[in-house]
């Protein structure tokens, strides 16, 4: 058959054409392009001489043969952004999944787009600061001053910058909200459901129809949970003396650092490009960090154990997780074994009928 080999010894171009020598039959089969390959060469080679009005127009007929053509979007997102057309290029770079054009693209639009409103929001900014000295130094000081009234919710809040005086309230004083604490859970939920779909387009690595709600879903707030249970359970033997919904409601409370830090990243992804993906990493390691230490504040608290004690506490309830998901693995492992093994019963029973 015309195209396949015996021994493919040499391979190469001329033109546009490929040529490949058979060392065994001693022939030569020349490979021309088709019609749709032609085309796509064309705008290549368009858009390397600088016309690119020209190979734009190429890559446009093309997706009307196939829309779904990558290298097309691609070609239109690099002639648009020679012509400086940057948000339009941008369209056509994200069609194409090509992050590195994208990124060169976004640079030259944010920079646009700086320029334009650098003079409102430096005069915006301006009036904010000269209202805000007015208020703190002449309204303010007029009004009535009202003692403040620390809520269960104000002193959540307070756990953020002030963790061992908050988790001591919370303990001694019985300041919490088991309410807001559920709201930080479904917070943290969310807030992966939107980092999955709508983190910019150059820190976001997943496929919006990728999603999967159940595995988001055990990975928060179900794993949150297995935790809490399995360090209840560790501290009977460690003589812990908080109540369990005094642990579940402290260590919600010591997840919003990486929640308010989790909102901070999702919006800043929409200013920076790639070569700038380090402030996002930055952010996520102090955003964990700083969870970590309220989370060992809260334990060492509501547990009421030493520093040292506290985090082989940690230490030994990341290794009762582990032993509980391999148990849950083998169970669920079993359950689909018993599944399978009732389905064959079954048909083989259908089947002598």
């Amino acid at each position: 058959q015309k195209g396949l080999f015996s021994s493919a010894c040499a391979i190469d171009t001329l033109g546009d054409a490929v040529y490949v020598l058979d060392g065994v039959r001693g022939s030569i089969t020349c490979f021309e392009p088709s019609t749709y390959g032609a085309a796509v060469l064309s705008a290549m080679k368009l858009y390397q001489q600088g016309e690119y009005a020209a190979s734009e127009s190429i890559w446009r007929e093309l997706l009307q043969r196939n829309y779904h053509l990558e290298l097309a979007y691609d070609g239109i997102g690099k002639a648009l952004l020679a012509e400086g057309k940057y948000q339009e290029s941008l369209d056509s770079f994200k069609q194409a999944n090509d992050v590195y054009w994208y990124s060169k693209a976004f640079q030259s639009y944010r920079v646009e787009a700086v320029r334009k409103v650098i003079g409102p929001v430096l005069i915006g900014a301006a009036v904010l600061i000269i209202l805000f000295m007015v208020w703190s130094k002449v309204i303010r000081k007029k009004l009535p001053q009202r003692e403040k009234q620390q809520t269960p919710i104000s002193m959540a809040l307070d756990t953020i910058l002030h963790p061992i005086a908050g988790f001591e309230e919370i303990r001694y004083r019985r300041k919490y909200s088991a309410g807001f604490a559920i709201g930080i859970l479904a917070a943290w939920f969310f807030l992966e459901v939107i980092a999955h779909q709508y983190t910019a387009f150059i820190f976001n690595g997943h496929k919006p129809d990728s999603i999967n709600v159940l595995l988001i879903l055990a990975s928060t707030a179900a794993l949150f949970f297995v935790l809490i249970f399995v360090n209840n359970a560790l501290a009977t033997f460690m003589d812990g003396e908080s109540t369990l919904k005094q642990l579940w409601i402290s260590c919600a409370y010591a997840l919003m650092p990486m929640i308010l830090l989790r909102v901070v990243g999702i919006v800043l992804s929409y200013a920076l490009c790639s070569e700038e993906g380090v402030f996002l990493i930055i952010l996520t390691i102090v955003a964990w960090g700083w969870t970590f230490w309220n989370i060992v504040c809260a334990l060492q608290t509501m547990q009421q154990y030493t520093f040292p004690k506290t985090l082989a506490n940690i230490l030994l309830t990341v290794v009762g997780l582990v032993i509980v998901l391999f148990i849950g693995f083998l169970f669920f492992s079993l359950l689909q074994q018993v599944g399978s093994f009732i389905r064959t019963v079954f048909d083989e029973l259908m089947l002598w009928q």
